[in-house]
């Protein structure tokens, strides 16, 4: 089981967004590899609080964290899986079974993501509903459908912002977990998007696969700031 994010950056759960960036702050800078040349632990510590920041630091990955741990933070776990996720919760709780809903709407679950206590992790490829009543000969004129674009965060700090730097990503497939490494490109500043083209959602019936977009964060430096395209640093003098 994962370290919980809220340990490593040593603040209760209930800490204000500011508790929380000043804690990732200080052990960034005492554990920040340039201040520990050749120190594995600092710099493995370092990667763990980053990560925590990285959700924690994000109001809605934190709040799906609260409530779904450390799945809320893999990549293509947004919020419809949170809902759909949430309901068969409340259902189960209520002593119902799974919570199709009605109208038709087609909506799609992995077994193998949502439900891998019951039915084996990386067992289940997606469904959706109306293929169980009635729907698949209408699905199938259709032709291909394109996978769904998914969307993670990465953050990086200042000197990976401005020379570029890789990101090695687990994504989760049916039936494996998919080890990625992205070039995030020089010169990237908060809010960034690094389009990886083919590593989405797959497609449906033939369709080609969705596209990966990773929005850039650029972590706070314990002594240097950016605004544009320059760098300030406040130096005390006598």
């Amino acid at each position: 089981m994962a370290e919980d994010f809220y340990s490593i950056l040593g603040v209760p759960r209930d800490a204000s967004d500011a508790a929380v960036k000043k804690a990732y702050r200080r052990l960034a800078r005492e554990h920040h590899p340039d201040v520990n040349p050749n120190n594995r632990a600092a710099e493995e510590r370092f990667k763990k609080a980053t990560a925590a920041f990285e959700v924690l630091g994000d109001p809605q990955k934190r709040k799906l964290y609260d409530e779904f741990g450390e799945d809320a933070a893999k990549i293509g776990f947004d919020e419809k899986k949170a809902e759909t996720l949430r309901a068969y919760k409340q259902a189960q709780s209520a002593g119902g079974g799974m919570p199709f809903g009605g109208g038709g709407g087609g909506a799609e679950f992995d077994l193998g993501e949502l439900f891998g206590e019951m039915f084996g992790r990386g067992g289940g490829g997606g469904f959706r509903v109306e293929d169980l009543f009635g729907g698949a000969a209408a699905r199938r004129a259709q032709g291909p459908v394109r996978g769904e674009d998914l969307s993670a965060r990465v953050s990086v700090n200042l000197a990976e912002a401005v020379s570029g730097t890789e990101r090695t990503l687990n994504l989760q497939r049916p039936g494996e977990t998919q080890r990625l490494t992205v070039k995030i490109p020089p010169g990237v500043h908060t809010g960034s998007r690094v389009r990886v083209a083919g590593q989405g959602a797959p497609g449906s019936r033939g369709g080609p696969a969705g596209d990966l977009y990773l929005e850039v964060d650029v972590l706070p430096h314990p002594s240097v700031r950016r605004e544009g395209g320059d760098l300030y640093m406040d130096l005390p003098i006598t």
